[in-house]
């Protein structure tokens, strides 16, 4: 078989893998967000939504757990967030004294800006997919 062939059928295969790798992404990014988009109620009401269906509760059931259920997730993401901020400050406590002064200047501007990305997510949700 000629070189150029074998690299034709490699080139379509590699897009093929691409094409439709990058298809099922999108689909499942586009379709399920862990912790919902913003607009939505957040993580509280797709856990109540799912239980409603699931289990097929009442209207009176669905008033009464959606307060239990908030608390719940709102506790949850209190607590990661948290955890994620103590673990992101103590990587950048070990990085800190390795870094020249100019870029120790640079890097804590940067983890000012991680850490409000962290607590802007945890209040608001992870942002929508651009579609």
């Amino acid at each position: 078989m000629k070189k150029w062939k074998l690299g034709l059928y490699l080139l379509a295969i590699f897009m093929a893998g691409g094409l439709s790798g990058g298809l099922v992404t999108l689909k499942l990014v586009t379709s399920r967000f862990p912790f919902g988009r913003p607009g939505d109620g957040g993580p509280a009401a797709l856990w109540v939504e799912g239980l409603r269906k699931r289990i097929d509760l009442t209207p009176e059931q669905t008033k009464q757990i959606t307060p239990i259920v908030t608390a719940a997730t709102d506790d949850f993401i209190k607590t990661v967030t948290g955890q994620m901020l103590s673990a992101a400050n103590a990587t950048n406590a070990r990085i800190l004294p390795l870094l020249t002064p100019g870029q120790r200047e640079k890097f804590l501007k940067l983890t000012q800006e991680q850490e409000e990305m962290i607590r802007r997510i945890a209040q608001d949700g992870p942002p929508s997919p651009k579609k």
